[in-house]
């Protein structure tokens, strides 16, 4: 791996999740005893049972609070795209990665979770700039 390309991404999932949905619905998940099943945009989301628990144990969380969890020279590039409307994960947080981590290239367009609108625009113009 030499890249990697991240779009919309969550650096703080379980505690996303736990916020959404509430930590008595997730109990059993957290625990690594139950799959996780709910609802978002119309569509069905299964998590396993196991993955919280994984990043539970191994310290997979990036952001904790106003803290981040990353190298702040990481060994590959690392490129982001994230939409200022997105709503599912805030751009914000990804902001506070982004001031903290060096990153090759951090994109915010005007776009929600998604990114329907922009995605393939602005993967076009990544890779014919040799960014991607």
């Amino acid at each position: 791996v030499r890249k990697v390309f991240l779009v919309a991404p969550s650096f703080e999932t379980l505690s996303l999740i736990v916020e959404e949905l509430g930590a008595d619905k997730v109990k059993g998940w957290l625990e690594g005893k139950e799959t996780l099943k709910f609802t978002e945009e119309g569509r069905e989301i299964e998590v396993r049972s196991d993955f919280a628990k994984d990043i539970l144990e191994k310290g997979y969380e990036v952001l904790k609070g106003s803290e981040v969890n990353f190298p702040e020279n990481p060994p590959v590039d690392v490129v982001i795209l994230h939409g200022i409307r997105d709503e599912i994960v805030r751009v914000e947080r990804t902001r506070l990665f982004v001031s903290k981590v060096k990153v090759k290239r951090y994109v915010e367009v005007d776009d929600d979770h998604q990114l329907s609108g922009t995605f393939g625009r602005v993967l076009t113009e990544l890779i014919d700039e040799g960014i991607l």
